[in-house]
């Protein structure tokens, strides 16, 4: 029986690269885009899919931008429309499916973001409502994995930095998002599976 993966994101080619790459493994990718009819969209893929064993969430970042610095004055509304279609939807979505993914026996979700969200990382001088809503993000995914962890759910953090410009980026995340991470029960604090890590289209761990 082919397993289900649902896709949360702009049609982005990257986003796309990575559905047609699940289908070709012989996946069912179902797709759902950030916008305002999310919701109605994600009932009607329950409706007619059911519960996905695999949620993968794409940050959104080309239909909502803010590039105002701080010395120009900033666009407040748009750092909050930014944080609701990121970190606040991805709550939602969560949320609804958890209960669902609960009969799956992979349960897995997945977020695919940026170094934007990195306090280590981050190099951007502008682009506060998209950076901050991905550090809320990474706060979350902890807060989630600490919930849900023990109730059998697997985390994969993935940075796509350039995602758009690397040949083989959909099938590296693929690769990653897929693979079963080191589980060592005796050292839960060292076994990818129980640390969540935040890892490139090469493999790399990122601080985050």
């Amino acid at each position: 029986m082919k397993q289900n993966a649902l896709l949360c994101g702009n049609k982005t080619p990257f986003v796309n690269s990575v559905a047609s790459k699940l289908e070709a493994m012989d996946w069912n990718a179902g797709q759902v885009s950030l916008s305002s009819r999310y919701a109605g969209d994600l009932k009607k893929y329950l409706d007619k899919t059911g519960a996905p064993d695999m949620l993968i969430f794409f940050t959104g970042k080309n239909k909502i931008s803010d590039k105002s610095k701080i010395r120009d004055g900033l666009n407040y509304d748009q750092m909050i429309k930014i944080y609701e279609q990121n970190t606040v939807m991805f709550l939602r979505i969560v949320e609804v499916l958890h209960q669902p993914m609960l009969k799956s026996q992979l349960k897995r979700i997945c977020l695919i973001t940026d170094s934007a969200g990195s306090i280590n990382q981050n190099r951007s001088t502008d682009g506060y409502g998209y950076s901050m809503s991905l550090a809320a993000l990474n706060s979350l995914m902890y807060m989630l994995a600490n919930l849900m962890r023990p109730q059998g759910f697997t985390f994969r953090l993935l940075c796509a930095d350039g995602a758009e410009k690397i040949p083989d980026a959909a099938n590296n995340a693929v690769a990653y998002l897929l693979r079963d991470r080191a589980y060592m029960p005796r050292h839960k604090d060292q076994g990818d599976e129980n640390r969540l890590v935040l890892r490139d289209l090469s493999g790399r761990e990122i601080p985050f």
